[in-house]
């Protein structure tokens, strides 16, 4: 079975060619211990878009971001007509 593929996406508002590429290396790194420990789906593809926290954050705190992340986007989704996980916002 083909491993999963991640890929990373970090803009030019977060910052210049150094901090982009240093938010990079961190989530590959992050990335590679959440593969480790198994969170990613073999044969699915992930796409992981940095903000500027991610510079600044804890490796820690990446490493559980990027797991609780990939759990929840492989939950089965609910069924229509189910009531939502969250309470809708008030219209103004």
């Amino acid at each position: 079975m083909d491993a999963a593929r991640i890929g990373f996406t970090v803009t030019k508002k977060i910052g210049n060619a150094v901090t982009r590429n240093r938010i990079k290396r961190r989530l590959r790194a992050a990335t590679g211990i959440c593969a480790a420990q198994g969170v990613f789906e073999p044969g699915t593809d992930y796409a992981v878009i940095a903000r500027v926290e991610a510079k600044t954050a804890p490796f820690l705190e990446l490493t559980d971001l990027l797991d609780r992340t990939a759990r929840r986007a492989m939950r089965p989704k609910s069924k229509r007509g189910a009531t939502p996980s969250r309470p809708q916002r008030a219209s103004r």
